[in-house]
């Protein structure tokens, strides 16, 4: 008999894909149970890592249009503090919106790490999920990520 097929990413032989293959059906793809972030980041790392990016940015004259005023990093810390927080019905102040999608995303992709992180916890908020599926919105932040 021939081979099992190989993975195409890889090429080598994979459980999930022989399976697939073979008629089983993966179950992982799609998702049909919603998925929960149970474990609650923390946010002196973010903080720490963003503050040395945005000086890094401000530092090159080529980015420094990127780089975060003092008064949006002040906006960028309580928006880690509250999406780090453990109050789910934390309302995000109208600034964040336009500082993430509008800065923060739009940093080089070697530093846009602590904002992918800072926007999937942000997006978990009622308040912040509601308003990015609202016409009125400032951005698709799936958009600027990609």
């Amino acid at each position: 008999p021939p081979p099992p097929p190989a993975d195409p990413l890889t090429g080598s032989h994979n459980v999930m894909y022989e399976q697939a293959a073979g008629g089983a059906q993966a179950v992982h793809i799609p998702k049909k149970v919603m998925v929960f972030f149970e474990q609650v980041a923390k946010a002196e790392p973010l903080e720490k890592k963003a503050a040395e990016f945005n000086a890094a940015l401000a530092a090159n004259p080529a980015t420094a249009e990127l780089a975060m005023t003092e008064e949006e990093m002040g906006v960028f810390r309580g928006v880690v503090q509250g999406v780090c927080g453990a109050d789910r019905l934390w309302r995000p102040p109208p600034a964040s919106y336009g500082l993430l999608c509008g800065k923060v995303l739009r940093w080089p992709p070697a530093m846009a790490f602590p904002g992918l992180d800072v926007m999937r916890l942000f997006i978990t908020n009622a308040y912040a999920s509601k308003h990015f599926s609202s016409p009125a919105a400032a951005g698709d932040p799936l958009a600027l990520a990609a």
